[in-house]
């Protein structure tokens, strides 16, 4: 089954900016027919001038019915004929307007609600959990208030400390772009695909932001529906990347045992020679974001290696063991997963013990390393079954590939050449991942 946003592919904020408009306008209107009223009729209160009263609902009428903006009540057909009605009952003095004002707040208060159903899957990759059952109860219990309703999404959403005005600040910007495509599609980039900060994307949002910006007919809709499916599809493959963490697990404790023997190497040596200055450019910890010491580091060897043989990427570092352990799994698996992704043979073929076709161990691609790229495959079988593919569609090779002898690399002996023969000043220290 599919799972779709809304049809509607108006953003919201855009509702909020013509709201905010044709609101203030319709309030100047409805204060110059009052201040009129005081100086030329004889009525105390407009409400009670038979001359200015009706000009005043008139004006409240085109603010709904007649909007020329796309606002939060422009679909909803059955309440604008209902509010017809009411109007014209108030402009003969049969209803008053604190009932209009109760009614447009009921109305309103029901959009949301269906705002509010019309994403149920957004919740399910929020930040933070909520039980989407009891959000679905709740925005179909009458009795159940707006403000709990919104509490309880807040929590789905950790609610940002300024959020009301980041809104503000936001919408200022789309309101200022003026309709410009090019502007807007920038815009959307650096508040939904960045960080705050420095202005780059977030490494689990490049490839959206990638296809947000691939050709003028994109849309945040389409943005989202992929995200969405990308979610679901992830939860089906769920038990077979417990398995495929096996594999993961035995990367890591190639590299534990790697660090291990630099580390016995450098021991030997009394001056040993200085290291590349590359590696001195620490990044502050992966997790906690403080400074890193340089003279106790740990950090990712495959990042460092890449570093090491010129790579415009920085390290990946991490200020204690502590920090290691909590974040290293983690950059591991978003970073350095097998290059096949869904095709990789374990995930495949969940009969192929590991060693059953060749080497066990992660291998690299050769073409990537000339580029100052480690790209793994978890071992010769996977690499076997897709390096193909990774050659067409990363290198534009075609042709058959009759072994992988010359086009692979153990992940091991790229490590050993990189780190270790080409830069033998460093000194490692084993960490116990188990």
């Amino acid at each position: 089954m599919t799972i779709t946003t809304s049809p509607a592919t108006r953003e919201h904020w855009l509702e909020l900016i013509a709201k905010r408009k044709q609101r203030q306008r319709c309030a100047d209107d409805v204060e110059a027919i009052k201040r009129a009223c005081s100086t030329t009729c004889a009525s105390k209160q407009v409400a009670e001038c038979k001359d200015c009263y009706p000009k005043v609902i008139e004006r409240i009428r085109a603010r709904y019915c007649g909007s020329p903006e796309q606002e939060w009540f422009t679909e909803r057909k059955a309440f604008l004929h209902k509010l017809d009605g009411l109007l014209s009952d108030a402009k003969e003095q049969r209803a008053g307007l604190k009932l209009i004002d109760e009614i447009l707040e009921s109305e309103k208060e029901a959009w949301y609600r269906w705002v509010l159903r019309t994403y149920p899957e957004f919740f399910a990759v929020a930040p933070r959990s909520i039980d989407t059952k009891e959000l679905r109860t709740m925005l179909d219990d009458p009795d159940r208030s707006l403000e709990e309703v919104v509490a309880t999404v807040w929590r789905g959403l950790d609610q940002p400390a300024n959020w009301a005005a980041d809104v503000d600040a936001f919408i200022a910007k789309v309101d200022a772009a003026n309709g410009d495509a090019a502007a807007l599609k920038q815009l959307h980039v650096s508040q939904f695909f960045s960080h705050e900060a420095a202005g780059e994307a977030y490494e689990t949002e490049r490839q959206y932001r990638q296809d947000y910006l691939a050709g003028p007919t994109s849309s945040l809709d389409s943005i989202m529906d992929k995200i969405i499916a990308d979610y679901q599809n992830g939860k089906k493959s769920q038990p077979q990347r417990i398995e495929f963490q096996n594999q993961l697990d035995a990367v890591r404790r190639a590299k534990v045992a790697h660090e291990q023997k630099m580390r016995d190497r450098n021991n030997k040596r009394n001056q040993p020679p200085p290291v590349n200055e590359r590696l001195y450019d620490l990044p502050p910890c992966y997790v906690c974001k403080s400074a890193v010491d340089p003279k106790d580091v740990f950090s990712c060897t495959i990042c460092q290696a890449e570093r090491q043989m010129g790579a415009d990427r920085p390290l990946t570092a991490y200020c204690s063991e502590r920090c290691f352990h909590r974040g290293h799994v983690g950059h591991s698996e978003k970073a350095h997963d097998c290059e096949a992704g869904d095709q990789c043979a374990q995930l495949r073929d969940q009969d192929t013990a590991m060693g059953d076709n060749g080497s066990d161990h992660p291998v690299a691609c050769r073409e990537c390393l000339g580029k100052y790229k480690i790209t793994l495959f978890c071992n010769d079988h996977c690499a076997g079954e897709n390096l193909k593919q990774h050659k067409q569609d990363k290198h534009g090779v075609n042709g058959g590939l009759e072994s992988l002898q010359g086009h692979t690399q153990a992940l091991q002996e790229v490590l050993d050449t990189v780190l270790v023969k080409g830069n033998p000043g460093l000194q490692f220290k084993p960490v116990d991942e188990a």
